[in-house]
């Protein structure tokens, strides 16, 4: 019920705003596909990976593996097929573009890579070109060297997360995706740490390298690294105006919620998701109470304000409200 009366509202005013955090709920903002080109034989298998750079604003981007969100497609299933998870099949010879799309906050976003057919049966060989990714699945040789995506990334506040991709090179040319193969490392863990999927986490000011190992079956490992900027900013900027996001709402039974989302701006102009964090009240709680978290619920009908304020650090506050009609 929750969920439809949101919906509801946002599309009767037509209100479509971004709502970010500061913690890292980007929208994504381009795409890249590794490798930009393969081969493979008739029946023949490629992965592809899809990269996706988040941001918004003044904040630092964010790149994250996206292989699994996006939706793949292939130009000519008569020569390639690709499924959900970025997994080419060759059909016939010939060539096919192969496309990765996601939905971001200003419209579609997509990317493309090129996959060769040959006659022949079977995988040919890895990807060539882009800054490394998944290739294909003829994984002859040993990993002989690994690169981190990105090299280095920076995040402005604790606690923000960021994900990094580990791409291997065998010995027979082949990229090998090994994010979730390798040993993450983080060189000092009261700045980041990292998990087992590559997500590095903001623990304090400074820079850390982020390191993934690989280790082959004969004993022998491959590396790679890259860098992590934990940069938190002395002080928030000052916020010069609230927003609450629908402008109104309406329920229709005693008990049915609805949620309200309070957006600040700053004097950069900067947007701000502040809903957990202002002080939020209705002005007739006989009508309608609201939470902590901007959700209200009707208790008797009637129309009551809900307003929203949040307080900078030098005392000063912003307030925004919104009308909810029981």
């Amino acid at each position: 019920m929750r969920v439809r009366s949101l919906l509801g509202a946002l599309l009767t005013f037509g209100l479509v705003m971004p709502i970010v955090s500061c913690n890292g709920s980007y929208s994504v903002s381009s795409i890249q596909i590794t490798p930009a080109s393969q081969s493979v034989g008739t029946d023949g298998t490629a992965q592809f990976t899809a990269t996706g750079v988040f941001a918004y604003g003044s904040h630092p981007p964010q790149t994250r593996d996206i292989t699994s969100q996006v939706t793949w497609s292939s130009s000519s299933t008569n020569i390639a097929t690709i499924n959900s998870s970025g997994a080419a099949t060759g059909v016939a010879a010939g060539t096919a573009t192969i496309t990765a799309s996601m939905k971001g906050f200003t419209g579609l976003v997509s990317a493309t890579a090129t996959l060769t057919v040959t006659g022949g049966s079977g995988n040919t060989g890895g990807g060539t070109g882009g800054t490394g990714g998944s290739g294909s699945t003829n994984t002859s040789g040993d990993v002989t060297a690994i690169a981190v995506i990105p090299s280095s990334q920076t995040v402005l506040s604790l606690n923000t997360t960021a994900q990094f991709i580990a791409i291997g090179t065998t010995a027979g040319g082949a990229s090998i995706d090994l994010t979730d193969q390798v040993n993450w490392v983080s060189s000092v863990r009261t700045i980041a740490t990292i998990n087992g999927t590559g997500v590095a986490t903001a623990i304090g000011a400074g820079t850390t390298a982020i390191t993934a190992v690989y280790t082959n079956s004969d004993g022998t490992a491959a590396t790679g690294t890259a860098s992590f900027t934990v940069a938190p900013t002395g002080s928030p900027e000052p916020l010069v105006s609230l927003a609450i996001v629908p402008a109104s709402q309406s329920a229709l039974a005693i008990n049915q919620t609805a949620q309200f989302i309070a957006i600040g701006t700053t004097g950069s102009g900067a947007t701000v998701d502040l809903t957990n964090s202002a002080t939020w009240v209705s002005t007739n709680v006989k009508i309608a109470t609201v939470s902590a978290t901007g959700l209200a619920t009707a208790l008797s009908a009637g129309t009551t304000a809900i307003t929203a304020i949040a307080k900078n650090p030098d005392g000063t506050v912003v307030t925004g409200s919104a009308s909810f009609t029981v």
